[in-house]
């Protein structure tokens, strides 16, 4: 059967699902950045997204918001990251319930290493072909790719398809 529906994009939409295929394992699996200090990639990103977050000052709730993963996911992983000495937990003056979570100097520094690295894996096959994307389009793929997080985020929510079905009994 041919896939009509995805039309001149089928090939770009196969590979955002390769991708997407061979990103899943990996996720939650903690790989080495230093000799002494191995993240997973969704442990990283809490740290990367901290980074950006010191000038917004979003509250925990935010930051998990942003990351797309539920506060209690993004609770547990900032108390282990705090446990690793790479953040620390602040409140607000005056508001005990509005946490803020920093990088700390050690985290910087980590999260340096895992730039470097990323960025070593990254350039020729990744960074050097976005570069020659004009910034508009770049835009335009982000949106799209925001856009499937959004779909899979609800379709998560809806009924299977195929629940309505019932196995056809066998004759005997």
């Amino acid at each position: 059967m041919k896939l009509e529906w995805l039309g001149d994009e089928r090939s770009t939409i196969e590979a955002i699902f390769l991708w997407s295929n061979h990103y899943a394992p990996r996720y939650k699996k903690p790989f080495r950045i230093t000799n002494e200090v191995w993240l997973s990639a969704s442990e990283i990103q809490v740290v990367e997204y901290l980074l950006e977050n010191e000038e917004l000052q979003l509250n925990m709730a935010g930051v998990a918001r942003r990351l797309g993963i539920s506060p209690s996911a993004f609770t547990a992983m900032a108390a282990k990251l705090e446990k690793m000495g790479l953040v620390e937990k602040y409140y607000h003056e005056g508001n005990r319930k509005n946490l803020i979570v920093l990088v700390t100097a050690q985290g910087r520094f980590i999260y340096g290493e895992y730039a470097r690295q990323l960025c070593e894996l990254w350039q020729a096959p990744v960074l050097d072909k976005l570069s020659r994307i004009p910034a508009k389009y770049q835009t335009l793929f982000a949106e799209a790719l925001q856009g499937m997080a959004g779909v899979s985020a609800g379709y998560r929510k809806t009924v299977s398809p195929r629940t309505h079905l019932k196995r056809k009994e066998r004759a005997e």
